[in-house]
């Protein structure tokens, strides 16, 4: 009778935890549906995000630029908009722009080249005109964030490198 009983109440811890099994591995495969559905959707959100990273990191490149071909630190008369095309157009020629390339590292060619680069999104953000130059230093590290440790893309590989000089361009080039 004893054994009776102890053989029914295995049977029933076994029943349990067979339960227990097809529960836990339903849940396990459900969270795994929902990791790749999320990983999927991070993917997509990163493919979209990639204009926008572009165009934010052109913005701060452009204006670092700006005031690097000036020899200006950046001020609330200075924070108007203007471009580096003009600059690239009107400063004082070569010679900023080798002072430039000479900073970054790059020849003239390469950094026109980059300088000129425009981004998918084609946005312009009005508010990514720096009031001075502690403003200048928090979008060039936000930028170098947006750009990633490595970019694949060559308008964020570009910035990247760019703005890796701008301790260089600050010192150097922005009076």
């Amino acid at each position: 009778m004893q054994l009776t009983v102890e053989r029914q109440r295995l049977e029933e811890q076994q029943a349990k935890t067979a339960a227990l099994l097809t529960t836990g591995t339903a849940e396990l495969q459900r969270l795994g549906e929902e990791h790749k559905t999320l990983e999927e959707e991070h993917k997509r959100l990163d493919v979209e995000m990639v204009p926008l990273k572009q165009q934010f990191v052109y913005n701060v490149v452009h204006q670092v630029a700006k005031f690097a071909l000036a020899g200006a630190k950046p001020s609330q008369r200075t924070a108007s908009r203007t471009y580096v095309e003009h600059a690239l157009d009107r400063q004082l020629g070569e010679l900023d722009l080798e002072a430039l390339a000479g900073v970054v590292g790059m020849s003239v060619g390469e950094l026109v080249a980059g300088l000129q680069q425009q981004p998918m999104a084609g946005l312009r953000n009005e508010d990514a005109h720096p009031g001075d130059l502690e403003a200048l230093r928090h979008m060039v590290a936000a930028a170098r964030q947006a750009c990633g440790e490595k970019p694949r893309d060559q308008h964020l590989a570009f910035a990247r490198r760019f703005l890796a000089c701008y301790p260089l361009i600050e010192e150097e080039l922005l009076r």
